[in-house]
């Protein structure tokens, strides 16, 4: 069964209050939900996601100084719109966004993950993939501008400003090292950090 976009959440949503909390929904078989976060300036400072009250896992975390980003998943996520609540320790703003799937492996996931960081206008995330059909996701922050989409990527949603970005390859790249891509526009000066992942059909 090959993995196929579901949904994505149309627009970033962002708050100062724990908990951020916005609708997603989910529907198909052998779902896979992925959420995004970025912390506020205060650091590493989210304590956990939930979608409809079930925790999410945490692939990995990068800091973009102060800030933290960060990427969640969770298996088998209940179908119909839901609520995504991401909790947090302090009164900064936070940013999250919600992606799921059809078509993934009910266990054994991510596939492979990894973080970068980096300074300039690409924003390169790249992993090596172990299972033939395995999509990439990547969560990219940075503190510029909003990001594009490279080559071979495709980014779900807009952040309405900042430089909160989700991204996938939207296809399987294939196995062995793969990448994705974000772009900005700032002459060379953004730092970023970004979490990306494959995950197995």
């Amino acid at each position: 069964m090959a993995i196929i976009l579901d949904s994505a959440k149309a627009t970033m949503s962002a708050s100062a209050t724990s908990p951020l909390t916005f609708s997603h929904t989910c529907t198909g078989s052998n779902r896979i939900l992925l959420v995004g976060v970025e912390s506020g300036s205060g650091g590493d400072t989210v304590t956990g996601v939930t979608y409809n009250g079930v925790a999410m896992t945490q692939i990995a975390k990068k800091l973009l100084s102060p800030n933290y980003v960060y990427l969640y998943y969770l298996l088998a996520p209940a179908t119909g719109a839901n609520n995504v609540s991401i909790s947090f320790s302090d009164a900064t703003n936070h940013r999250g966004t919600a992606v799921s799937y059809t078509g993934a492996n009910q266990s054994g996931q991510p596939d492979a993950s990894a973080t970068a960081s980096g300074t300039g206008d690409t924003e390169t995330g790249t992993v090596t993939v172990v299972a033939t059909g395995s999509w990439l996701a990547m969560q990219t922050a940075n503190d510029s501008a909003e990001p594009t989409a490279g080559a071979g990527t495709v980014r779900r949603g807009t952040s309405s400003g900042g430089g909160f970005g989700f991204f996938d390859s939207n296809s399987a790249p294939g196995t062995g090292s793969q990448s994705i891509v974000g772009s900005t526009s700032t002459g060379g000066t953004a730092t970023w950090a970004l979490v990306v992942a494959s995950f197995a059909p």
